[in-house]
């Protein structure tokens, strides 16, 4: 498969970053070149993304109102020439945050699709569909952690619901329950079997589906990679993220540092090549999460060279997208997965080039950040994109 071919050129639209991230980094294990456009805000040159055969974008609507999200789902699409794309993919959350009705309306407006078929199930990740219904390790949607989640809460726990309002739409919504990859795998068969008159609609627990069965087998590449500094810095409230941080600071405790609404004081060398920047809330002083997320990253990359990272993991949507702000980094070129659901990338850290880890807040298990390290002592490189065959 050539780069850029028409017949494999595939769009995600994402509402947050570190979704466009993780829906499209599948691709990179099978053959396929890709980048993501992480700000549509900031002026970009489409020339940078021609090459590419998988396009993720993050409209960074997930926390809007939903006439606002419609609004930038708009934005951001007029940007395109939507008739160069093959495959449409709208990411969602698989535990149902954000605007997702409207979005996925408005997606199938612009590119007056018909029908959508709906399966957010993400069987990896211990998150599944019954009737409608989302689970989370084995518990229902409405009684996890997520639908109590300070930034985003999830409305509603069942797509039957959400979806409803559909009934008195031309337009035909299909929603699929799913236990396993199998039950994914027949969901994207049939929706190849209607790509031409059907939007996609899922987690990253269906793209990487997706990009298996669009796969064109290659000899996979190793990324030459010696990580001798990780940089940590979490700006996510999930108390996923921090039990993860918990988890380091047993074995590392000397390596946090906590950061009162983003305000990181003087950082130091890391005496075990590991450092944690974890930015806390000030209850006196209550800010939006973007405005602290701007603030961290801000004080962190003035002093990016003391602790020097090769490695730099961040941790939650509005984190990743003020680092890259900071850094004035519009695009990404996505190299590979750290692990399934970690995508990696390179970028310049004031001068010098370093791999980033991007996370949603709630993705992983409590020792993640551990095993992290654990990886980087047992292996020297990781495994990227494939070249694609010719």
């Amino acid at each position: 498969m050539s780069c850029g071919d028409q017949a494999y050129k595939i769009l995600i639209i994402a509402d947050d970053l570190t979704g466009a991230l993780d829906a499209a980094s599948p691709f990179c294990e099978y053959g396929f070149r890709v980048k993501a456009l992480v700000d549509s805000v900031k002026p970009f040159q489409m020339r940078d993304l021609n090459d590419a055969d998988v396009i993720s974008i993050s409209t960074n609507s997930r926390q809007c109102s939903p006439d606002k999200a419609a609004e930038l789902v708009d934005e951001c699409l007029a940007k395109f020439d939507l008739n160069s794309f093959r495959f449409i993919v709208k990411k969602i959350d698989s535990t149902l945050r954000g605007n997702i009705f409207t979005e996925v309306r408005t997606v199938m407006d612009t590119f007056a699709i018909k029908e959508a078929f709906v399966a957010p199930a993400f069987p990896d990740q211990s998150r599944v569909i019954r009737d409608g219904q989302v689970f989370v390790d084995g518990i229902p949607l409405g009684k996890t952690e997520y639908a109590n989640d300070a930034i985003s809460p999830a409305s509603k726990s069942n797509l039957n619901a959400i979806f409803q309002v559909e009934q008195d739409r031309q337009s035909s919504i299909r929603i699929f329950d799913a236990e396993t990859n199998d039950d994914l795998d027949n969901v994207v068969s049939e929706y190849l079997h209607n790509v031409n008159k059907c939007l996609l609609v899922g987690s990253s627990g269906i793209t990487r589906r997706l990009a298996r069965a669009l796969s064109k087998s290659g000899d996979m590449v190793s990324l030459d990679i010696t990580c001798q500094s990780v940089l940590y810095v979490v700006g996510s409230r999930s108390q996923r993220s921090l039990d993860q941080v918990h988890a380091v600071k047993e074995e590392y405790p000397e390596s946090i540092y906590l950061a009162k609404n983003g305000l990181v004081d003087a950082l130091e060398k890391p005496r075990k090549n590991v450092s944690v920047i974890v930015a806390t809330q000030d209850p006196k002083l209550i800010e939006p999460p973007s405005v602290v997320a701007a603030r961290l990253a801000r004080t962190v990359v003035k002093q990016i060279s003391k602790v020097d990272p090769d490695l730099l993991v961040l941790t939650g949507g509005d984190t990743a997208l003020a680092w890259l702000r900071e850094l004035n980094i519009s695009i990404l070129e996505i190299c590979g997965e750290f692990v399934p659901g970690l995508p990696i990338s390179r970028v310049n850290l004031r001068g010098k080039e370093s791999l980033l880890v991007t996370k949603a807040g709630g993705f992983g298990e409590r020792g993640l950040f551990v095993d992290i390290l654990k990886e980087i002592k047992e292996r020297r490189g990781l495994l990227g994109r494939q070249e694609p065959v010719q």
